[in-house]
């Protein structure tokens, strides 16, 4: 960090660097993966994403949701096609609750629904899609304040 102070470079405080250069020259993302195989890896990824939703408010802001999402596409980067995209159908869906909602209303909303759907259960790329897609909208709701 100190050389990036130096140097005028922008730090990436999402995926960092140091992240980048592990021991044996992957990222560290990967040897958690060969350590915790898939289920352990989706549960850490999980994890990371309720700790950075829950208290985006109170600590780091957007940078916490940024983290939140960057967890989300790993996943479907790491284990499915990497197509982040989400069906027109969830998007219908969700339509109406969008116009009902604004502000803090929106934002409680948009928390408790990436909350919930990290249920450990059943890994299903549709449900990861929807996560990312909440984060997506959460981070706009608070760039937009």
């Amino acid at each position: 960090m100190k050389a990036a102070l130096k140097t005028n470079l922008k730090v990436d405080n999402i995926n960092p660097q140091h992240y980048k250069n592990g021991s044996r020259g992957i990222e560290t993302i990967d040897t958690i993966i060969e350590f915790l195989g898939e289920k352990g890896f989706v549960n850490y990824c999980m994890g990371n994403i309720i700790k950075y939703v829950s208290r985006y408010e109170y600590k780091n802001g957007l940078e916490d949701l940024r983290k939140a999402k960057w967890y989300s596409e790993i996943i479907i980067k790491k284990l499915f096609d990497g197509n982040m995209e989400l069906e027109d159908y969830v998007l219908e869906k969700e339509e109406h609750v969008m116009n009902v909602l604004n502000g803090e209303q929106l934002k409680g909303y948009l928390k408790g629904s990436i909350i919930s759907k990290c249920n450990i259960g059943i890994v299903e790329e549709i449900k990861l899609k929807e996560i990312l897609h909440y984060l997506n909208l959460l981070i706009e709701e608070n760039e937009n304040e």
